[in-house]
């Protein structure tokens, strides 16, 4: 079976804490809520001309007349998202899953036309199905991955990668979703799919070289994947940290500390100079390793990323919280368009219930990620 090569702690004589992203990162706090920060945001771009018309030459679209056009496109699908999300703010949980599904299709449009202007104005189908199954348990419901539409494109650009034609089930991907992770518990579907982690960037000053060490609890998991985890396994090893050390660098007591495991890269990377640590050199070996189960953290405190973890270990399809939700509020505007029954049905069952805790949910941590994502920048918000 596969298993973490073990190594020795280096001793750490500094360390640089910090959260680990793939893009750059910009705290914010507000006095208002974070999803109307958000949007003002976003409206920057769609919004004020000039800066959208940068944004697109920014973005590789280079001619004129094409970047006007597009600029339009991109602002209407905007526009549209954000009308589709107040409106379902106010709407019941049941009913508010087709409208809040429109603004994430919409958002989709807006990332996928400032890469591929050639898809603004045009008919694209959504790129997923959702069959009613003659099997009613909620267990079952599933949707499907079409070879074309919105969703593959999205998929592509998300991950760059394609995405095969397939299926996948809602319970299985409701677990992606870390505002019900304990709803998910409660309810019996639970299993562990998003992992936060810890990242510090070590020095031996007296060598003066650099590593990146990083801590994972429920670590034995990662293994279940190996193919998807590869080069962490091929770039880092396993180590005893010292409980103080552990103290120091991540804040965790010696009850934390023995769920936790903590490996560090196999090689030290000299100092760019004498003064100068190689921070972005062990900063990119780090992020190449996780590069298939990675995901960044959108808050402040209590994680500095998160890894997540493939669908089904025998398929090891990447996937994230973010697209997960996308999915998920997919198959929910289906049910509120053709099978409106079904969901009835399970009013007085826990699966509404955690229907209604997805909705209420997680419709902000999609926005977190997705207009950082269409932004370019990574944009940790907090409230006041």
């Amino acid at each position: 079976m596969t298993a973490f090569r073990n190594g020795e702690y280096r001793k750490v004589t500094g360390y640089l804490r910090q959260h680990l992203n793939t893009r750059n990162i910009q705290g914010l706090s507000t006095s208002g809520s974070v999803d109307d920060e958000l949007w003002i945001l976003l409206e920057y771009y769609s919004e004020v001309e000039d800066v959208g018309l940068k944004f697109l030459l920014d973005n590789g679209i280079k001619n004129k007349t094409t970047r006007k056009t597009t600029y339009k496109h991109f602002q209407a699908y905007v526009r549209q998202a954000k009308n589709y999300y107040n409106s379902a703010k106010v709407l019941a949980p049941r009913s508010a899953g087709l409208l809040y599904y429109y603004c994430f299709l919409n958002l989709a449009k807006a990332a996928l036309v400032v890469r591929d202007p050639s898809i603004g104005g045009k008919k694209i189908t959504h790129g997923l199905s959702y069959k009613i199954n003659s099997d009613p348990h909620f267990i079952k419901q599933s949707v499907n991955i079409l070879n074309d539409g919105v969703f593959p494109k999205l998929y592509a650009l998300y991950f760059g990668q394609s995405v095969k034609q397939m299926s996948l089930t809602i319970p299985a991907l409701l677990n992606y979703c870390t505002d019900i992770g304990y709803q998910c518990q409660m309810a019996g579907i639970h299993q562990t799919k998003i992992i936060y982690s810890y990242y510090a960037h070590c020095v031996d000053k007296t060598k003066k070289t650099g590593w990146g060490l990083v801590a994972i609890p429920q670590a034995s998991l990662l293994l279940k994947y190996h193919k998807s985890i590869k080069s962490f396994i091929d770039t880092f090893e396993k180590i005893e940290l010292p409980q103080l050390s552990c103290r120091e660098l991540f804040d965790l007591d010696a009850f934390q500390q023995s769920h936790y495991s903590f490996f560090q890269s196999r090689e030290e990377k000299k100092w760019i100079s004498d003064n100068i640590p190689s921070e972005p050199e062990v900063r990119s070996e780090t992020l190449a390793a996780l590069s298939r189960v990675f995901q960044t953290y959108y808050f402040a405190k209590g994680a500095d990323f998160a890894i997540s973890l493939p669908y089904l270990p025998n398929k090891q399809v990447r996937m994230d919280e973010t697209i997960a939700i996308y999915l998920i509020m997919f198959y929910l505007s289906n049910l509120v368009r053709y099978n409106p029954r079904y969901l009835e049905g399970l009013l007085s069952k826990k699966e509404s219930w955690l229907i209604d805790s997805f909705v209420r949910s997680c419709s902000v941590t999609f926005l977190r990620a997705f207009i950082s994502r269409i932004i370019g920048t990574d944009y940790i918000i907090e409230a006041r």
